[in-house]
């Protein structure tokens, strides 16, 4: 297990004869050593500011509300401000193409009184105009931060426009290629953004994505976002899963603090599959595993290894832990479905309905976005996600029992919907008790591994996935 580093597994262990799928919710906690490791582990960031011509717009109507770019001015002067000594950065400005404006070439350099006083400098003289093509942005970051592999790798990026200045498809293979490359905070401001981008370069990079209501939140929002990137003092945490024969991973999807699809690479010694999961620090995220099962030539009340989940870097196997299952014909036992996993199941449906109600308005059909974000509100409520309630209320009405639309909806609460889509709420601790295996006679047996008490069914020990010694 990698130090510092918790790996908990929730599931009902007891299916149906014949049930093909079996769900499980992993909780990753970091904490202790991970905090205790701060300045141990250097932090590399890049900063990437759109400059596309619409950055000159004003965020308001006042003649006193700033520019875009003044606003992004300051809030990128304000995070290289808040950059420790000796930490890597670089600025890129952004249009049809990327620019390196700090330090000038295409390098990191160290923070120090200097480097910040001429970064700031050169920020200051940024000015708006060309078009958006973010691919370009992300490559030039991933260019500038792989001269530090060992560092905690990350981006901010601030965009207020569409990613048309770049052939149709171009984003999406761009972040296919620096997945887990390095940590992207992506940020929308104004009205004019897709958040489907936003939201697309976050889930990829492991990052967060969110809007920026006023130009004058820019700095405060760029502030916290720096603290949570310095904060982090993991480079890269892998889950790796090792699956029996009769079992395949069919889904490995964060569904905590927001939601992301996991992708697998080989492990390096060849068994099992390896799944980024970003950079860590002290904090807690989780997770839903779906194993798909081939139930045939396995008699019922089998007790199965079903898979084992480790954390890497660290030492693979130390402390295992173990998915046990078997298939069973008692219906009572079967019918239990983990709180973790119903909970979870209902966040998909909360973030399915959001964004098809965001896509419904998008094209201005306002019945089908109605009828889409009344059903988001309804399991909002439900599953206690009281900031997806804020964000639905901003939109929709509840009136005599029947969903109405606003009549007085702002592109801006659209968007920051549309972004957020995919922000979920912990699941309960509750858990059912898990329910014993049916009886057998024996002598007591103990796993010659760990240790662990194995009742006289076991053929894995629960603790560490061991399988247990033949019995006499």
């Amino acid at each position: 297990m990698a130090e510092g580093f918790e790996l908990a597994v929730h599931h009902w262990p007891h299916l149906a004869r014949g049930a093909t799928e079996l769900h499980a919710v992993l909780r990753i906690t970091g904490g202790g050593s991970v905090g205790a490791a701060a300045g141990s582990v250097e932090s590399a960031v890049v900063f990437a500011i759109d400059c596309s011509g619409s950055m000159c717009d004003r965020d308001g109507d006042r003649p006193t509300d700033p520019t875009r770019i003044a606003a992004a001015r300051a809030a990128t002067a304000a995070g290289i401000d808040a950059l420790p000594d000796g930490s890597w950065f670089a600025v890129v400005a952004g249009t049809h193409r990327a620019d390196v404006v700090f330090p000038g070439a295409p390098e990191l350099v160290r923070a120090d009184p200097d480097t910040r006083a001429a970064a700031k400098s050169a920020v200051r003289h940024l000015t708006a105009s060309g078009g958006t093509a973010m691919s370009t942005w992300l490559r030039a970051a991933d260019e500038l931060l792989a001269g530090r592999p060992d560092a905690v790798r990350h981006a901010i990026l601030l965009t207020d426009g569409k990613n048309q200045t770049e052939r149709a498809g171009e984003l999406a293979r761009t972040l296919a290629e620096v997945r887990g490359r390095f940590v992207c905070d992506a940020r929308g401001i104004g009205t004019d953004w897709d958040p489907e981008d936003v939201r697309a370069i976050a889930e990829a990079t492991h990052g967060t994505a969110d809007s920026v209501r006023a130009a004058a939140d820019l700095t405060g929002d760029f502030a916290a976002t720096l603290r949570t990137a310095l904060g982090r003092t993991v480079p890269d945490l892998r889950l790796r899963v090792r699956t029996a024969g009769f079992a395949t991973v069919g889904l490995l999807r964060q569904v905590h603090p927001a939601t992301a699809d996991l992708v697998g690479v080989p492990a390096a010694d060849g068994w099992g599959v390896e799944y980024p999961t970003g950079a860590w620090g002290a904090e807690s995220r989780e997770y839903h595993l779906r194993l798909d099962l081939d139930p045939t030539g396995y008699d019922v009340e089998e007790q199965l290894l079903a898979a084992s989940l480790d954390l890497v870097p660290g030492a693979p196997g130390a402390t295992a832990r173990p998915v046990l299952m078997c298939w069973t014909d008692d219906v009572q036992r079967s019918s239990h479905v983990d709180p973790g996993v119903s909970h979870y199941t209902g966040q998909a449906d909360l973030s399915a309905a959001m964004i098809a109600g965001y896509d419904a308005h998008d094209r201005g059909d306002h019945e089908a976005a109605r009828r889409e974000w009344g059903q988001a509100l309804a399991l909002a409520t439900g599953l206690g996600n009281t900031g997806a309630v804020r964000l639905l209320e901003r939109l929709v009405e509840v009136v005599d029992g029947e969903v109405r639309l606003r009549p007085d909806i702002a592109a801006a609460d659209v968007l920051r919907l549309g972004v957020r889509s995919n922000h979920s709420v912990r699941a309960p601790r509750v858990r059912p008790e898990r329910s014993e295996p049916p009886a057998a006679t024996g002598p007591p047996r103990a796993c010659h591994e760990c240790a662990d008490p194995l009742a006289p069914v076991d053929l894995f020990c629960a603790g560490c996935g061991t399988r247990a010694a033949e019995r006499a």
